[in-house]
């Protein structure tokens, strides 16, 4: 549930999509609440082409300038090399680097796919856990302080294609929850280590 002035900026931005006639409308009205920059906005929406490109940029900031840990819960995770070239970078100069993925999957040739980037990112000093209670369906990024809570997957079609929206959150109380949820979800989890990797099946391994 999201409330205060940055609900109008998301309903804005669903009628550029949807209904162009009533966007013109709502955007003379909202005149004065668009002085600031939108994409400053604690809502993160990846409405055009030059959005997508600057949210990710930002994520890519964001990681290189981490201190001390970067957490990631992603059901979907196959990115772009350069993020995850950046998530090795993070981990071996000693940042906190976990991520937690689904075991299950409601596109079956994801967790073969994803797979692929394991042995690189274990190499590194990064900790991947598998989620496999159920299909992990949360996509919640934290990095530092800086916590957010959406709908954007780590792949591609979601950094270059589909319409997302996250918001950044600036309650504490509220990052903390996020924050220990986290962390209780990882404990009972599947961790993936440089052995487990080396004990997959041929076919893992070719493709």
């Amino acid at each position: 549930r999201v409330e205060g002035p940055n609900v109008k900026i998301a309903v804005l931005h669903f009628k550029k999509i949807w209904n162009l006639k009533e966007y013109f409308s709502l955007r003379k009205e909202m005149k004065p609440l668009l002085t600031r920059k939108l994409k400053y906005s604690p809502l993160r929406l990846n409405y055009s082409l030059f959005m997508k490109r600057f949210y990710y940029r930002d994520l890519i900031r964001k990681i290189n300038h981490a201190q001390s840990r970067i957490w990631l819960m992603t059901p979907y995770f196959i990115p772009k090399r350069r993020l995850i070239r950046v998530l090795g970078k993070a981990a071996t100069r000693g940042v906190d680097v976990r991520i937690l993925i689904s075991s299950k999957s409601d596109i079956h040739i994801f967790q073969k796919l994803q797979s692929f980037y394991y042995a690189y990112l274990a190499k590194k000093g990064v900790r991947m856990f598998e989620y496999v209670e159920t299909i992990l369906h949360a996509k919640t990024f934290i990095i530092d302080d800086w916590v957010t809570i959406g709908s954007s997957n780590l792949n591609h079609r979601s950094i270059l294609h589909d319409l997302e929206v996250d918001l950044a959150i600036q309650d504490q109380g509220n990052k903390l929850i996020i924050t220990n949820d986290f962390i209780a979800s990882t404990p009972s989890q599947l961790e993936i280590t440089m052995e487990d990797l080396k004990h997959r099946t041929v076919f893992d391994k070719f493709l």
